[in-house]
């Protein structure tokens, strides 16, 4: 299993949360913060227990990021399908030890 940390996860969540919302998408993440970034939010939406877009995430590309293929994703995440606030929460005191 990967081990994520959770300000981490908590970043590239929200970075992938705005970054959809408003429209200029993964491929902005992508351009920030390199590939990889991709892939880290892929285990960061699994982590929160959102499987089906960090599964999505894990299959892209980066090619896929200048293709149609990837807008179904970002809308997943513009959607938050499959997750919420609290299961942020939840996740982050799990990690942590602390309590909600």
């Amino acid at each position: 299993m990967f081990q994520c940390i959770p300000q981490r996860a908590v970043f590239l969540i929200s970075e992938a949360e705005v970054c959809c919302d408003m429209g200029s998408g993964l491929e902005a993440i992508a351009r920030e913060h390199g590939v990889d970034a991709i892939r880290e939010c892929s285990k960061a939406f699994l982590s929160i227990g959102a499987t089906k877009i960090g599964k999505s995430l894990s299959r892209l590309s980066a090619r896929d990021l200048q293709t149609d293929r990837v807008e179904k994703v970002e809308e997943m995440i513009s959607e938050r399908s499959g997750y919420d606030y609290s299961d942020i929460v939840g996740w982050v005191a799990s990690q942590t030890g602390e309590t909600n």
